[in-house]
């Protein structure tokens, strides 16, 4: 299963059998459907555990990262705002009082709606899968209790935020601290005891997220696109991204080329 995909215009619905990421966020609201096994989930600090039978709801922007206690089976829906939004009155300016669902994963009308967002290849997949998760929404939302969000942002939020508007900058612990009015080694301790990943290796996942996406919806070359996520070098950015995602960038894009939505999948059948 790969590490980063196309998520803002786009969505995700995979199946995996081991639930371990290091801390992150994203705008888009994850939901995990835990089949068998259990993991540790760790949101904004407070730890879970999401035991099989149950399902996890982390609303956009929430700091979280997954434990593997493998081998498990989850499904996982990654729900961005343009499906969300018909929620909005319910999510903004409001967070889970708790992120666990019990029995979540033993509702057979979401499972099965899951497991056909899944299974959809025709040419109405994209159409198909974006009702049917915003109805998986629906039904998830009206089982969690929602409470007030605090609103003051952490140091560690605000680092985020200041991460994710210049990661295509030349960006550097020095520069984000100065901006910042914080300590440099501050800010690494953060990264590191916070995130469980360097603010350097941080940096590069952003920008490989981004690679992903431009990869996969646009006819950019793989030069271009390297330079505009904030690469140096294209051998720095090559060897990044097969680090990250096990193959090289023109590898990536061409094996995008049967992914329902994809960029490439569209110019394949236009040029049939």
């Amino acid at each position: 299963m790969s590490k980063y995909e196309n998520h803002r215009t786009a969505f995700r619905c995979t199946r995996g059998d081991r639930l371990d990421y290091f801390a992150h966020r994203h705008r888009e609201i994850e939901l995990i459907f835990m089949l068998k096994g259990c993991a540790k989930a760790i949101i904004n600090g407070n730890t879970y555990e999401l035991s099989q039978g149950n399902a996890l709801i982390v609303f956009p922007n929430h700091l979280h990262q997954f434990i593997s206690s493998g081998p498990e089976d989850y499904i996982l829906l990654l729900i961005p705002s343009n499906i969300y939004n018909d929620y909005s009155e319910s999510i903004e300016g409001h967070r889970p009082e708790n992120p666990i669902i019990e029995k979540g994963a033993e509702n057979e009308t979401v499972l099965s709606l899951a497991q056909i967002c899944m299974q959809s290849r025709d040419h109405y997949a994209y159409q198909c899968r974006k009702f049917l998760i915003g109805a998986i929404l629906g039904m998830v939302l009206s089982e969690v209790k929602l409470t007030k969000a605090l609103t003051d942002k952490s140091s560690m939020e605000r680092i985020l935020d200041y991460c994710e508007k210049h990661y295509r900058d030349n960006i550097t612990l020095d520069s984000m601290a100065k901006e910042l009015f914080l300590s440099k080694y501050y800010i690494s301790r953060l990264f590191t005891g916070q995130l469980g990943i360097s603010f350097c290796n941080y940096i590069s996942s952003l920008r490989i997220e981004e690679t992903v996406k431009l990869l996969t919806t646009t006819d950019m070359s793989i030069t271009d696109i390297c330079f505009t996520t904030g690469f140096s070098s294209t051998r720095t950015f090559n060897r990044v991204f097969i680090d990250r995602i096990g193959v090289c960038p023109k590898e990536y894009r061409e094996s995008q080329e049967n992914v329902p939505g994809s960029y490439t999948e569209k110019m394949r059948k236009r040029n049939k």
